[in-house]
């Protein structure tokens, strides 16, 4: 099976999200760590054409 990050050209973009519940009192902490994303993941995230 072969795989390809371009969407069907029937259809539009794929869209993929993730739903997630955080205790109050982990929110803090949570955006603490997502802060500083790694100039990797950025550079690869741009590389693959995934935008918002």
């Amino acid at each position: 099976m072969a795989t390809t990050n371009q969407p069907p050209t029937n259809q539009g973009p794929r869209r993929i999200g993730q739903w997630l519940y955080l205790r109050p009192e982990c929110i803090d902490a949570y955006k603490k760590c997502h802060a500083a994303v790694w100039p990797e993941v950025l550079e690869q995230i741009k590389d693959s054409n995934i935008a918002d």
